[in-house]
């Protein structure tokens, strides 16, 4: 950290979740920073989800969100509620001298429908499902698995959860200040091992799988500044996008009267390419 920061903090997804790394940040072992506070995604098990199923409906507050509209700054609601709960794991009470922690759980109505099956890829859930509890459904679908369906009072809520050494601070405060964090980097890497072969393993050498990864950065760097000179519509594309709609345009290069034309089929992606081309040129007479 530059000289000047005298306060960090921490907001991290459920990687962080580690005994070791809580009790550090809360102790204030650091020499430079003490404590430090944090916000980190901790796993819905189920014992968190009976915490969750005591909270009073009264209780749950509703997560709030600034936006600004026609420059006017305001705060309306998401379609999340919170409220801290009484659960604390077995290893945060094994010492007196263990810090506090508290967990806040984040709640989401569930508009699907409840069916244990699937159709054509789309997940849903039967409203009633005799003779089959969620824990079922659960277990035979990853997807609703990941969602931590819990029933409260008649209705069916998606339960999150995070767990903070900021005891007093507002809860909704705190939601949202986690979900701001670099929630695009899981895309960013997927994109990069899926799509850039990133992912490839070239060869049983380290020295060599580190170049090829490498390469696959160094294109998805490329391609990141090459996108910039697409239209606007087109720059959030993925590369499986642009590919099939840009990269695999059928073309011929013509060598004629000392000059190399590239001949291609009218339509949209000359369009893309006479764009890209100027953009490029005024670039570069720019920089000279």
């Amino acid at each position: 950290m530059p000289a000047g920061i005298e306060k960090i903090s921490l907001r991290s997804d459920s990687a962080g979740y580690q005994q070791d790394l809580l009790e550090y940040c809360c102790e204030g072992k650091n020499e430079r920073f003490g404590v430090i506070d944090f916000t980190i995604s901790c796993p819905v098990t189920k014992f968190f989800r009976e915490a969750a199923k005591t909270v009073p409906v009264n209780e749950w507050k509703p997560v709030m969100k600034e936006v600004n509209r026609g420059g006017v700054k305001m705060r309306q609601e998401t379609n999340q509620e919170y409220a801290t709960i009484p659960y604390a794991p077995q290893w945060t009470c094994n010492s007196q001298m263990t810090p506090e922690y508290r967990y806040i759980a984040i709640r989401e109505k569930f508009k699907g429908k409840l069916n244990s099956q699937t159709s054509k890829g789309q997940l849903l859930i039967p409203e009633v499902v005799e003779g089959m509890e969620i824990e079922d459904i659960e277990a035979s679908n990853e997807g609703v698995k990941k969602l931590h369906l819990t029933e409260m009072a008649g209705e069916v809520y998606k339960i999150f959860g995070i767990v903070t050494n900021m005891i007093e601070r507002d809860g909704g405060e705190l939601i949202v200040w986690h979900h701001e964090r670099c929630g695009k980097s899981e895309e960013l890497h997927r994109i990069l091992k899926n799509e850039m072969a990133g992912g490839h393993i070239a060869s049983r050498k380290f020295g060599a799988n580190a170049a090829w990864w490498n390469i696959a950065v160094l294109a998805l760097s490329l391609l990141s500044v090459f996108k910039y000179f697409l239209p606007k519509e087109c720059r959030c594309s993925r590369p499986k996008t642009l590919r099939f709609k840009f990269f695999v345009t059928l073309g011929r290069i013509v060598n004629h009267a000392r000059r190399i034309v590239l001949r291609v089929q009218a339509g949209r992606a000359i369009e893309w390419f006479m764009h890209v081309r100027d953009r490029l040129m005024s670039f570069c007479a720019a920089a000279g």
